[in-house]
């Protein structure tokens, strides 16, 4: 009896952890936001502008809430300014990816949305200007800080990230082994770099003065924005349970285990396909095309450029020598000082991309420990159902000895 009882809430615990542990990730509710601001003296006139959006995007899957407009209107015009130029108001539709970091993509006009707060109004050749969001709350689901069990497994030089709430003005020095919470933006600086391992093994390399946003673990499609820069990226077995999209200013790649490359400039989005094929979307024209290896393909605001060839051999090589090996951390040349020879001495030595996938295996273990830790809920229910069966046995032995009949 005594068995059956503590077999029985053995399994107890061990369903509700892993019931914990398993509990998918809740979609938040759409909810419809507005931004609005005002842009003074453009050509001699005010311009006030109006965004409406929902929260969720294109990420809902609804194609209805995916739909946002931007309407401008001049105000205080003054028809005599000295570029004779007449300030005339528009309205535009188009589509938002969605999220506190959502991009709004119009025919001729881009908005990038910061941490929920504010959109980015630019005007080529003159200024930003920020639009606030009139009811921020909206992003509030997406801001609670969920761990999306990506890790480093290697950075060097200058590497920093930003979290929500306030993405702008937050950066730390990154550091192996912290935890990555959702919408982080991870950027690195010169002669710097990092990788990133996903916990199905992908993983992808950030060239110097690179930036990305890491995504929520939502359903079976994930997208992580490249915002700036250079990504090497080694899908893994995504494949199998879905997908990942990379979001760039000027289109999406959708990924089912591959290797590519990604640049990211700001007005012209590339990709070139080391292995596998990638699926490219135009986000001006909607229209895609299918990359294979060895192919490159480019897009800007007019659209998809025709594929063109590569050496594969030579990107392969170019990675790798972006990220040399040190055989010996402390060897320097003879002409340095002693102050480069205690830098170098404490230098970690670097692996090539073509590295990335067996090392990510071989860290395996220390990588799931990392991971393992920051299921802090977890890991607590579990002690705590430990204490309490423990204190069972304990009670039943000594009420066990307390029956026994004298001798």
């Amino acid at each position: 009896m005594f068995r059956t009882i503590l077999f029985a809430l053995l399994l107890a615990l061990i369903s509700l952890g892993s019931a914990q542990a398993n509990e998918p990730q809740q979609q938040p509710q759409p909810r419809r936001g507005t931004a609005t601001g005002l842009i003074p003296d453009y050509f001699g006139s005010d311009i006030s502008v109006e965004i409406d959006f929902w929260n969720v995007g294109a990420l809902n899957g609804d194609p209805a809430l995916a739909d946002a407009t931007v309407v401008t209107e001049c105000v205080n015009v003054n028809i005599h300014n000295e570029d004779g130029v007449v300030c005339e108001g528009v309205s535009l539709a188009g589509t938002f990816s969605g999220g506190p970091d959502g991009v709004i993509t119009f025919e001729t006009l881009t908005l990038q949305l910061r941490g929920g707060k504010y959109f980015e109004f630019v005007i080529p050749g003159v200024a930003t200007h920020k639009i606030e969001v009139d009811n921020p709350e909206i992003f509030d689901p997406w801001l609670k800080k969920v761990d999306t069990r990506v890790r480093f497994s290697d950075l060097w030089g200058q590497v920093e990230i930003s979290c929500p709430p306030d993405v702008e003005g937050s950066w730390d020095v990154a550091k192996l082994g912290m935890v990555i919470y959702a919408e982080c933006h991870i950027k690195t600086g010169e002669d710097s770099g990092v990788i990133l391992s996903f916990p199905d093994m992908t993983t992808f390399t950030l060239k110097p003065e690179s930036e990305i946003v890491v995504p929520a673990p939502e359903g079976p499609e994930s997208t992580l924005s490249l915002l700036a820069g250079d990504i090497w990226a080694n899908v893994k077995s995504m494949v199998k349970n879905g997908t990942m999209k990379v979001r760039m200013s000027q289109a999406v790649a959708g990924i089912k285990g591959t290797t590519f490359v990604l640049t990211e400039t700001g007005t012209k989005s590339t990709i070139s396909v080391i292995e596998g094929e990638v699926d490219f979307e135009s986000t001006a024209t909607g229209k895609s095309v299918s990359v294979g290896e060895g192919e490159s393909v480019s897009a800007t605001s007019a659209g998809l450029s025709e594929k063109t060839l590569f050496d594969v051999e030579a990107e392969m090589a170019e990675w790798s020598e972006e990220r040399t090996v040190i055989d010996d951390p402390n060897a320097v040349n003879e002409d340095e000082d002693e102050g480069d020879v205690e830098e170098e001495s404490t230098a970690k030595p670097k692996k090539t991309p073509a590295d990335t996938g067996s090392a990510a295996e071989g860290e395996g273990s220390s990588r799931e420990e990392s991971v393992d830790d920051s299921g802090g809920g977890n890991t607590a229910l579990l002690v705590f159902g430990g204490i309490v069966v423990g204190a069972f046995i304990v009670g039943a032995v000594f009420l066990a000895r307390r029956r026994k009949p004298a001798g």
